[in-house]
């Protein structure tokens, strides 16, 4: 006996048809293991992909987020030194201001120098009125550098923040 002995309640004449749609159902049952197997296979595969990706965002974020903090600390730092040199240079600025320079007038001789150094002319209290002038000048020229610096520091300040501030940008 063989296979067609086991269809014998099929009419002869729905036995291929019989034997077709057996034949289909095991190639549409194969068929759905096969992509049943490899769905899961590759959606095992997509899911890792995700996991690493959401990963290396996580990892990239850090990495922007430490860079920030520190950068924050530097400028927080800066500033603070920033403030300690303004208060240093205000403090000199205050102590130069106060400062004076008299010098003696010379109208007479000094003694034991003999004839040759006496004035008589009167210009000794004509040389230190002009080095009055002088040391005014050059303290009022100190003060403007004083302030200069000052000012040079807090704009080098200003751009460093800038700098980082476009650098830190992704």
């Amino acid at each position: 006996m063989g296979a067609d002995a086991v269809i014998t309640f099929i009419p002869l004449q729905y036995q291929f048809l019989a034997k077709f749609i057996v034949l289909l159902a095991l190639a549409a049952s194969a068929a759905f293991g096969a992509w049943y197997v490899t769905s899961n296979h590759y959606e095992g595969v997509i899911a890792q992909h995700a996991l690493n990706d959401a990963e290396a965002v996580k990892a990239e974020l850090l990495r922007q987020q430490k860079l920030l903090t520190e950068r924050a600390e530097q400028t927080r730092l800066a500033e603070e030194q920033h403030a300690k040199d303004q208060l240093t240079i205000n403090n000199l600025a205050g102590k130069l201001s106060r400062v004076q320079v008299n010098l003696p007038k010379c109208g007479g001789a000094v003694p034991g120098a003999g004839q040759a150094s006496a004035n008589p002319d009167g210009t000794g209290g004509l040389a230190a009125a002009r080095a009055d002038e002088y040391l005014a000048a050059a303290q009022r020229e100190i003060q403007d550098i004083g302030q200069r610096c000052a000012q040079l520091n807090i704009d080098a300040i200003a751009a460093n923040n800038k700098q980082l501030n476009n650098t830190v940008k992704p």
